[in-house]
């Protein structure tokens, strides 16, 4: 730990300690504003890091009711992108042992209130398409938090995926082919992407 000041007209001015928590540099000190300019001052816990991330862009629709009847294109990632349930083979998924389990918890994830009706395993993140049946009884949150819970508990691991995870709403058949067709081509497109 050192105490590190730096000034510069018109630039981020940090007044405060560097430390390193679980792993990242964190400049530790509370914000505050002086002349139209971000100022770290002071010493308040390695929290303080969170203060300084992005704020995430809500991707929701305005106003949609995420507990009504209908389908949910669903991306959910591995924290850090690692390849943690396989790999691609000739374009064909070939899975390890969490892969796996992954695949007959997904497989098997469905009771009166929702059903996955369709999903591809990636090495590092699957692609679900989850219809909730019945209006109103539970939230999508609620069934991706069950899924994400359900499949860790399986595999026998802790903390493996990403906070939150990417949601489409499906409006109809042509939206889903769409989908559908998106979801078994990505192993094809795979080794571009990720």
């Amino acid at each position: 730990m050192q105490w590190c000041t730096s000034y510069c007209s018109g630039e981020l001015v940090i007044v405060g300690r560097i430390s390193y928590c679980r792993g990242e540099l964190v400049i530790v000190g509370r914000i505050s504003y002086c002349k139209d300019e971000l100022v770290i001052v002071g010493a308040n816990a390695c929290g303080a890091r969170r203060k300084f991330m992005k704020k995430r862009k809500d991707i929701r629709l305005k106003k949609y009711d995420y507990s009504s009847k209908g389908m949910y294109f669903v991306t959910i990632c591995v924290k850090e992108m690692r390849y943690l349930f396989g790999t691609l083979i000739d374009n064909k998924m070939e899975f390890n042992e969490y892969g796996i389990k992954l695949n007959n918890t997904i497989a098997n994830f469905k009771n009166e209130k929702y059903e996955v009706l369709f999903y591809q395993i990636m090495p590092n993140h699957i692609h679900v398409i989850l219809e909730l049946k019945n209006d109103k009884l539970i939230q999508l949150f609620n069934v991706i938090s069950k899924l994400k819970s359900e499949c860790t508990f399986r595999m026998g691991l802790k903390n493996i995926w990403q906070r939150g995870y990417y949601e489409r709403v499906i409006r109809d058949q042509k939206e889903y082919e769409n989908i559908v067709k998106y979801i078994n081509e990505n192993p094809f497109r795979n080794k571009y992407h990720w």
